[in-house]
């Protein structure tokens, strides 16, 4: 692990994270698929970064963050465990994307600390940024609104990553943590195997509902026995989602008419 990549890695949980471009990171690089494909691309691994991304995407498959909460971060969990998997498996092999991925899941935990600290700090410059609002200074406005919550926010998430990956990617560390894997390689190994699993079954129960349990029955039909393929079952998903949202709801249904398409019956009483 050199510098410079461990400093790009650090660069992606910021954006990740940063609102910079309409936030398009939190639908983008938050997720860690995409994360794990940066981080192999950077290291120079694509196919441990693709497999690792996946694992530990279906991880989080039931993740929502709801109101600001952040129960785990799946972001920092995707970057270094994707990281970590590259770095471990030459001596590991596939084993290192099971061990890899228990560490994940402790990873993401810690990332919530970070997280809960950042948002508590920065409710100080909230209050500097109505002050400034309050007093017509834009340029102050601006200064604790974007210029210092950016720079906070990328210390606490450029440099511990850096850190982090320079410390673990020494040659001496990296071989006490791979002695320390192998001499617990079957469970890291039986728990990175029942994580996805779990991420399946957060999922299942969210959409385990009469009124949506069906079109998983239909997608699996798809899949095992019509034999389509990922694109066309999502082309198929998306339409048929527009047609129940819009098409048997009455009220979103309105939503998509134009005032041209709005007839009135000349016979009915308005009086």
């Amino acid at each position: 692990m050199t510098v410079f990549q461990a400093v790009l890695i650090g660069f992606v949980y910021y954006f990740a994270n940063s609102a910079w471009n309409a936030s398009m990171g939190l639908y983008t690089l938050y997720r860690p698929l995409l994360g794990g494909l940066i981080v192999g691309v950077i290291m120079g691994d694509i196919e441990t970064g693709l497999a690792m991304g996946l694992r530990i995407q279906f991880i989080f498959m039931g993740f929502m963050s709801t109101g600001g909460s952040m129960p785990s971060d799946s972001t920092l969990a995707g970057l270094l465990g994707t990281a970590l998997a590259i770095m471990l498996r030459p001596t590991l092999g596939d084993g290192a994307l099971d061990a890899a991925l228990s560490m994940a899941a402790a990873i993401g935990v810690l990332g919530t600390f970070v997280f809960i600290g950042r948002m508590t700090w920065n409710t100080i410059f909230i209050q500097k940024a109505v002050d400034a609002a309050h007093r017509g200074d834009l340029k102050a406005l601006f200064r604790w609104h974007v210029t210092i919550p950016q720079l906070v926010l990328a210390t606490v998430t450029v440099i511990p990553i850096t850190v982090f990956l320079l410390t673990v990617g020494n040659e001496n560390i990296l071989n006490q943590i791979n002695q320390a894997i192998q001499f617990a390689l079957i469970p890291l190994s039986v728990i990175g195997k029942l994580l996805p699993t779990l991420g399946l079954a957060i999922t299942l129960n969210a959409i385990g509902k009469r009124n949506t349990i069906p079109f998983f029955f239909i997608g699996f039909v798809l899949s095992q026995y019509l034999k389509l393929d990922i694109i066309a079952i999502t082309i198929l998903g998306v339409s048929v989602a527009f047609l129940v949202y819009f098409g048997f709801n009455p009220f979103n249904k309105m939503k998509m008419q134009t005032p041209e398409d709005i007839t009135v019956d000349q016979d009915d009483d308005w009086s």
